[in-house]
């Protein structure tokens, strides 16, 4: 079997009220992103073209001194960043676009495969196991 999970792209600011407000506005404004990240595929969809950074704090380091509008990139790893470098001076809008889907692939005999399958069957079952992951990291 295979677990997916989903991963939503979202929005950082540099200022509530700004320019941008949601996807609708990106085309056309000056939005930074990762080469060759799931953002930079959506972005040059949407026929806007980024602003290329090699990590994402430097994306956001752009961010907080106004050299673009908005960082798009994946909303876990943006809140994770944001609070914990950029709380004062950066926001991520509510909100999140174009989801991701990650599996898991083994091997048919690996014996890595019924373990994992097990772990993830309990932690689906669990209602709250995304709030205990992710919570020590980007909060409730």
């Amino acid at each position: 079997s295979v677990f997916t999970a989903s991963v939503t792209t979202t929005l950082t600011v540099g200022r509530i009220g700004g320019k941008i407000n949601g996807p609708g506005d990106l085309q056309g404004s000056a939005v930074a992103c990762i080469a060759g990240s799931t953002a930079d595929d959506y972005l040059r969809h949407i026929h806007t073209k980024p602003h290329y950074y090699h990590d994402i704090e430097a994306a956001l380091a752009a961010l907080a001194n106004q050299e673009v509008d908005a960082v798009v990139d994946d909303r876990p790893y943006l809140l994770h960043v944001v609070r914990n470098a950029f709380s004062k001076s950066i926001a991520v809008l509510d909100g999140s676009f174009d989801p991701t889907v990650y599996g898991f692939a083994f091997p048919l005999e690996s014996p890595l495969r019924k373990k994992t399958n097990i772990v993830l069957l309990r932690l689906r079952l669990d209602r709250d196991y995304w709030k205990k992951l992710t919570g020590p990291y980007i909060g409730e």
